[in-house]
């Protein structure tokens, strides 16, 4: 009887084992932390989790195949493997496999290299070894990138990203293609690494499913797009898990809140750029500080900024200029759908650049009292059309109707000044009823003040030679604003810089790289937080190495500037000592650039001469025998002594910004 009772309890498990248990999927993993990746035994990482999230609300069982990522796509297209997770869609892909509906991740692919290597820049790629994962997505933007900028490598492949970067470490290969989740999960945990190009085109990122699990398609769509509505779901506090630390190339909060400095400083009024939207919306909007302005969706925006003004013919029409930061704003302030920008222009309201409506508006001129005057603080209007129906006389309104432009809802406007006297507005339009957000409202004041320096530009008769000039001394002045100590420091070491250039014969093109290397060398002290840079007191080591990152941050910022390429090498070695205890290589000697040279003894004496919130000046005979002192040490001891010899030309400390523009 026992013996029958036994049987008929084990029957039941059966039988509730086999109603009752999910399907089990097999589920290919590779090695991309930290989206996807075996730690030990155990698979781990974004993509893992939502998978096991999914699974568990949908009563599926779940085994982890890991493999290299080549052997996956085999095994998928074979039905070996059901699912395939972190995977982006290509038409050669969707011939052998399915995918969700809804994107999960968005990423792009980086080139990088050993952390001591020269190579800082695309052309320094030239003829060197670069490594690429076999069936790389990102291997099609490469291809174009250095198409475009003629740049030849030779390619290595392999069957791993962990096999790319131990060949990089060994010195098999020059350089490495990878993603950006990825190199930054390994930059922060010190594998010595650097991005050398941190942004190949962008790709979303799916699970991909074998042909025979078509069917489990209408699960993960149901599943993800409930999860992607509600801000409270699963996913978001994944995505918080994994990339709560990972959304710069800095692990802790307080190096993000540093960031959040470089991003409002790049502008011209505190960007790594190299920095990048570098995560889809989702993430952006997953990750706000508590002023909601994400430092890597700022930074990019500011970035952007600084190259439309750095990459652009200073004789540049007003209407291509505004077109292009109108194109920025809409980006980058994602309620709008439509924008304008207009000047006050000989008494009338005229437009220099439409967005989302019929470009008749170019024609339209308008008597100015009737433009709404907007402040330098954006101002959010709403229901403009009504005004247009009250204010306007007939034959405007009919403008603005024909344009499009009637049933605008929302506006976000900005006013643009120069010295005072208001030029124009930038104005963003939503034709539905919704709120911009305080981050779209600072960004929208940053670009105004972008448009006010454009301007102030044009003011200028010698326009060819200035364009490019205002910009950097803007920035200069903006990081300069968030350290008073250091205030006209950037402009005074530039004058020096050229003044003992040209006691060294240096000739006119490298003066000229010599006084823009100069006004930017501390650009990177934007990553600094105000409390190290204005602390009274000596600095402790963590305080120490955050300072010293200033000159990777500039560099960083700067690298994907064609016209400021030259200044890169002699800003990145302005630390570095003649006895080879400097930073941030620890370069020696005539290993050192000479520009670099001149520019460290000039840097270092204004420092000397100028107040700081730890000590006050010294005198002018102390610095001079500080630099002496330090001959042949930190110096190179032949450019110290024709400095000593000819400072008395160059003690300009009170020279103003005007002194070096015409000299």
């Amino acid at each position: 009887m026992l013996k029958l009772k036994r049987i008929i309890i084990l029957f039941i498990l059966l039988i509730s084992t086999s109603l009752f248990a999910g399907d089990l999927l097999l589920v290919g993993v590779y090695q991309n932390a930290p989206l996807n990746y075996l730690d030990g035994n155990t698979p781990r990482g974004f993509f893992v989790d939502l998978a096991k999230d999914w699974a568990l609300a949908s009563g599926y069982e779940l085994s982890f195949v890991y493999g290299e990522f080549p052997d996956l796509l085999e095994k998928i297209k074979n039905n070996e493997i059901d699912l395939l997770l972190n995977v982006a869609k290509s038409p050669e892909r969707e011939e052998f496999m399915a995918f969700n509906n809804t994107p999960l991740f968005t990423n792009h692919g980086v080139v990088i290299v050993k952390n001591t290597s020269n190579i800082v820049s695309i052309q320094q790629l030239s003829d060197k070894k670069i490594g690429v994962l076999v069936k790389d997505i990102h291997e099609t933007f490469l291809d174009k990138f250095l198409t475009t900028e003629n740049v030849i490598v030779k390619k290595v492949y392999y069957r791993s990203y962990e096999e790319i970067v131990n060949s990089i470490m060994a010195g098999n290969i020059d350089a490495g293609l990878l993603n950006y989740s990825l190199s930054t999960y390994y930059l922060n945990n010190g594998r010595g690494l650097k991005m050398v190009i941190e942004k190949l085109g962008s790709v979303d990122l799916y699970i991909g499913l074998s042909k025979k699990r078509q069917g489990l398609k209408a699960s993960l769509d149901n599943f993800f797009q409930k999860q992607l509505k509600d801000k409270e779901s699963t996913y978001y506090s994944v995505l918080e898990k994994w990339f709560g630390e990972y959304l710069t190339p800095s692990i802790s909060e307080k190096k993000a809140k540093r960031l959040l400095t470089v991003g409002i400083i790049i502008i011209g009024i505190s960007t790594l750029g190299a920095l990048t939207a570098v995560f889809s919306y989702r993430i952006i909007k997953s990750k706000l500080h508590k002023s909601e302005i994400h430092v890597e969706e700022l930074n990019k925006l500011l970035l952007d900024a600084v190259a439309t003004f750095a990459e652009m013919n200073p004789n540049v029409s007003d209407r291509i200029f505004f077109e292009k930061l109108l194109d920025l704003a809409l980006e980058f302030i994602p309620e709008a759908d439509s924008g304008c920008v207009s000047v006050i222009s000989d008494g009338f309201w005229k437009f220099r650049a439409v967005r989302g409506y019929d470009s008749s508006l170019y024609d339209l001129k308008i008597p100015a009292e009737y433009m709404i005057n907007a402040k330098e603080k954006a101002i959010v209007v709403k229901n403009i059309s009504d005004y247009n129906k009250k204010e306007l006389p007939e034959k405007y309104q009919k403008a603005f109707i024909k344009a499009g432009a009637s049933e605008i809802k929302v506006s976000l406007m900005v006013g643009y000044y120069v010295n005072g006297e208001y030029l124009g507005n930038i104005s963003l339009d939503t034709k539905k009823d919704t709120e911009f957000s305080e981050s779209s409202r600072i960004k929208l004041e940053y670009l105004g003040k972008i448009a006010s320096q454009f301007f102030r530009m044009r003011q200028v008769t010698e326009l060819e030679n200035q364009a490019k000039e205002e910009v950097i001394y803007a920035l200069v002045r903006a990081l300069e604003t968030g350290d008073p100590y250091t205030s006209g420091h950037s402009v005074r070491v530039a004058n020096y810089a050229i003044m003992l250039g040209k006691r060294l014969n240096l000739n006119e093109d490298e003066l000229n790289t010599l006084k823009w290397a100069a006004l930017l060398h501390d650009i990177g002290k934007i990553g600094v937080p105000r409390e190290i840079l204005l602390k009274t007191g000596k600095l402790n080591a963590y305080e120490l190495q955050i300072i010293r990152e200033h000159v990777k941050t500039g560099v960083d910022m700067l690298k994907n500037f064609r016209s400021l390429k030259k200044m890169i090498p002699i800003i990145a070695a302005h630390h570095e000592r003649w006895d080879g205890k400097g930073y941030p290589e620890g370069l020696k000697g005539e290993e050192i650039p000479l520009l670099s040279r001149i520019l460290s003894i000039v840097d270092a004496y204004d420092a000397m001469r100028s107040n700081r919130p730890y000590r006050a000046p010294i005198s002018f005979e102390e610095a001079l025998e500080e630099i002496i002192k330090n001959a042949g040490t930190q110096f190179d001891p032949q450019i110290a002594r024709i400095f000593v010899e000819y400072v008395h030309e160059i003690d300009l400390t009170h020279f103003k910004e005007d002194t070096l523009r015409k000299s």
